[in-house]
């Protein structure tokens, strides 16, 4: 695709905030990706255009996704270095990429990795209020 097109956004079923017009007066005729990037829109409104499947290949969007995890590994880590449920996760998810485990195993993995965010959140959200009192 090189340019994405008023036709292609409405496809996609777009939020009220962006209706037809609107649509069109950002774009016009059209856009290529990287057009797409520089528009003056907040950042979730272009990359939910540009993070499609229709746009990027879904198995690029999962390694997409591994890669900007694999990123932000370090942080957990540095705070939680016991916690191994998101290295897990991560891993879990190059080996489904490749063909090499199920989606069952694939989706237990993710399980645990979304445990840990939480099982986070709560040692946050208790020292907040720990703050506060």
């Amino acid at each position: 695709m090189n340019k994405i097109t008023v036709r292609h956004i409405m496809s996609w079923g777009p939020c009220s905030e962006y209706p037809r017009d609107r649509v069109k007066k950002i774009i016009g005729s059209g856009k290529t990706p990287l057009e797409i990037c520089t528009l003056g829109l907040p950042a979730q409104d272009r990359l939910w255009v540009l993070l499609r499947p229709e746009i990027i290949p879904e198995m690029d969007l999962h390694r997409l996704a591994c890669t900007f995890a694999t990123g932000a590994l370090p942080i957990w880590e540095k705070y939680y270095p016991d916690d191994k449920r998101p290295r897990a996760a991560i891993e879990t998810k190059q080996k489904w990429i490749k063909g090499e485990i199920t989606v069952e195993e694939l989706t237990a993995a993710g399980d645990a990795a979304g445990d840990a965010a939480g099982d986070a959140a709560g040692d946050a959200a208790g020292d907040a209020a720990r703050a506060a009192a």
